[in-house]
C-alpha cells in the first residue's frame, strides 16, 4: 500500500465517530485501526495534519477494576492513565497522550467496560441462582476479563512495537508528580474468573482460550 493510499485510509477512518453516526463499537474499531496503521507504516502525522498536542482527558470509573482495565489499554495505545480516588470506590481516570492515541484509548475503554459490565451481571445472576449469593463475582470476573485483554493487547503491542513516547511520560509527571499504583485483590470466585477470561479473549478478538 503506497503512502497516499495509507493517508486516505487514515482520513476515512478518522471520520468514523459517534458524532458522525457510528456506533460506539464502530468508532472504537476505527480509532484502533488508525493507531495500528500509524505504527505499522511509521506515518508522520505532522505530514497528515498539524502536529498533535499531548493533552489529558478525564472519564469516570465507578469500580476499582475499571482502573486496572484503563491501565492495560493505556499501555497499549501509547498513553498513560492516572486514577484519582474520590470516595467509596469512585475514581476519576485521566488519560494522557496524543490526540489520536487518547481518542483510541477512551473509545476502546468505553467499549470493553460495557462488555465487562454485561458479563458481570450475567455471572451474578448465575451465581445467585446456583449458590444463593453473588459475593466476589464482580471482582473475579473482571480480573479474568482484564487478564485476557492484557494478553491480547500485549501481543498486538509487541507486533507493532508500540511504546509510550517520552513526551507523554513527561506530561504525566508534570500533571501528576506523585502517582501511586493500586494492588488488585485476590480472585475468590473461580467460575466467574474463568467466564471473565473467556469473554475478555472474545472481546479482544482472540480465539477461545482455556482457563
Amino acid at each position: 500500500m503506497d503512502k497516499q493510499k495509507i493517508m486516505e485510509r487514515i482520513a476515512k477512518l478518522m471520520q468514523k465517530t459517534e458524532d458522525n453516526g457510528c456506533t460506539p463499537e464502530e468508532a472504537a474499531a476505527a480509532a484502533s485501526m488508525v493507531q495500528k496503521l500509524i505504527a505499522k507504516h511509521h506515518v508522520d502525522m505532522g505530514e497528515f495534519r498539524e502536529v498533535e498536542d499531548i493533552a489529558a482527558e478525564e472519564t469516570f470509573a465507578g469500580k476499582p477494576w475499571m482502573e486496572y482495565l484503563a491501565n492495560i489499554i493505556a499501555e497499549n495505545t501509547c498513553c498513560q492513565v492516572v486514577g484519582d480516588h474520590i470516595h467509596r470506590g469512585k475514581i476519576i481516570l485521566t488519560f494522557i497522550g496524543k490526540d489520536t492515541d487518547r481518542t483510541a484509548a477512551l473509545q476502546i475503554f468505553d467499549k470493553l467496560v460495557n462488555v465487562c459490565r454485561v458479563g458481570i451481571q450475567r455471572e451474578k445472576a448465575k451465581s445467585k441462582l446456583r449458590y444463593g449469593t453473588c459475593r466476589n463475582v464482580e471482582h473475579s470476573y473482571a480480573m479474568g476479563f482484564i487478564i485476557a485483554v492484557k494478553k491480547a493487547m500485549d501481543e498486538q503491542c509487541r507486533a507493532l512495537t508500540l511504546v509510550v513516547p517520552e513526551e507523554v511520560k513527561a506530561k504525566t509527571h508534570e500533571l501528576f508528580p506523585n502517582v501511586s499504583t493500586q494492588k488488585a485483590r485476590p480472585v475468590r470466585h473461580a467460575e466467574a474468573y474463568t467466564a471473565g477470561k473467556q469473554d475478555g479473549a472474545d472481546a479482544a478478538g482472540q480465539k477461545r482460550i482455556g482457563a
